[in-house]
């Protein structure tokens, strides 16, 4: 499975899931590192969404937490 195939469709198809969602996701570096690096393999669909959650984090600070987690993640 590579969902960085067709990036922005699988960004619009995950853009709206529960910041909760993606915390516990990126929160947990063995869930990152083996599965979401794995579907995602060239991060582009991970980098869009970084910029998403950085538009989002001006308004909510429950996006500016998850920007700053996939950020370093990214980095």
């Amino acid at each position: 499975m590579n969902f960085d195939l067709d990036a922005e469709q699988s960004f619009n198809d995950i853009k709206d899931f529960s910041p909760m969602m993606f915390l516990n996701l990126f929160e947990n570096e063995e869930v990152f590192n083996e599965i979401i690096l794995t579907i995602f393999p060239q991060k582009k669909t991970l980098f869009l969404l970084n910029d998403y959650f950085k538009e989002l984090s001006e308004e909510h600070t429950r996006y500016k937490n998850l920007y700053q987690i996939l950020n370093n993640l990214l980095n």
